[in-house]
């Protein structure tokens, strides 16, 4: 069973995901799904880090101030590899407001100092580098990547209007296969990410996340993931596949905790039937996507072996 004390803050919920041994027992029925998906999670290093200082809160309380703040380092820093993913550090919200409902005031203060604090050196210390190097505290080197490929229209969405990237944010999701582009979009590639949403529609489900306390901290993470997929979107000329990898950890995060709760709600042998299958598709979704020609990658190289490797894959259903 999912613990609500182990899932009570954000630290707590990635915790459970990872680290906590009775919820991966629970997980053994469908390991297809839970490898795979950890697999999409594992893709952001960063933001993996940030929320593994957070989640050994439960077990070490008494050094809690010095994970918090190392959890909230590793988060900052995120800052200066990729802006766009840093932006899940929006999770840390819902945690304060936990701390600030369940602690007395300076036991409060003093866990928020520890939290906020590195965001604030690292931050400045970043603006500043910035600044010296760029002459702009927002500039983080994208317009100066050494290639010879034109970066100008980076920071800029290439030029486009409001609604332009828009129609760009959707096509993030959602773009459907066959298009001018060779990928699809986040949920189109994945369905297993969407399809968790639906386990919202059964009462028992919402009424186990609300008393777990997790209700909160998945809104806060739909909304990070829409929020960099949005950044994405208008800083970028041109939606990469890559790009959208910026929230497949995330999404795996939150496909994870639903599916959870979700089979716990049924108590259906066929739920966790279905939901091996679609483990099963996601896992060959996965080796396929690298098995397109793209960006200079093994499968442009080697256009034969990457062929062949696809008909293997997919049964000869793609060539």
């Amino acid at each position: 069973m999912f613990q609500p004390n182990a899932l009570r803050s954000v630290s707590h919920f990635v915790c459970s995901l990872f680290f906590h041994e009775r919820v991966v027992q629970r997980w053994s029925a469908c390991p297809v799904l839970h490898g795979n998906l950890v697999g999409i999670v594992r893709r952001g290093v960063e933001p993996v880090l940030f929320c593994s200082g957070h989640g050994a809160r439960p077990s070490l309380q008494k050094a809690k101030k010095g994970f918090f703040a190392l959890a909230s380092l590793l988060g900052a820093m995120a800052f200066g590899c990729r802006p766009p993913v840093a932006l899940a550090n929006v999770v840390v919200v819902p945690l304060l407001v936990s701390l600030f409902k369940t602690q007395e005031t300076h036991d409060f203060i003093a866990d928020a100092i520890a939290v906020i604090a590195p965001y604030a050196i690292v931050g400045a210390l970043l603006m500043g580098y910035n600044f010296l190097r760029f002459e702009s505290p927002f500039e983080f080197g994208q317009s100066y990547q050494l290639t010879v490929a034109d970066q100008s229209g980076y920071g800029e969405g290439g030029g486009r209007s409001f609604g332009a990237s828009l129609g760009e944010f959707v096509k993030f999701f959602f773009a459907p296969p066959g298009g001018t582009e060779p990928f699809s979009g986040v949920f189109i590639n994945y369905p297993a990410l969407g399809i968790a949403f639906f386990s919202l529609a059964f009462p028992k489900a919402r009424t186990m996340l609300k008393e777990a306390g997790v209700l909160r901290y998945l809104v806060t993470l739909v909304i990070a993931a829409a929020l960099i997929g949005l950044v994405d979107a208008m800083w970028s000329p041109h939606i990469l596949e890559r790009y959208r990898m910026d929230v497949y950890w995330l999404l795996g995060i939150i496909a994870f905790v639903l599916y959870g709760f979700w089979g716990e709600s049924v108590e259906s042998r066929a739920f966790y039937v279905v939901l091996s299958v679609l483990g099963i598709v996601t896992t060959i979704t996965s080796m396929l996507l690298f098995l397109i020609p793209h960006d200079s990658n093994l499968a442009s190289l080697h256009p034969d072996l990457a062929e062949s490797l696809r008909r293997f894959i997919s049964f000869g259903m793609w060539k």
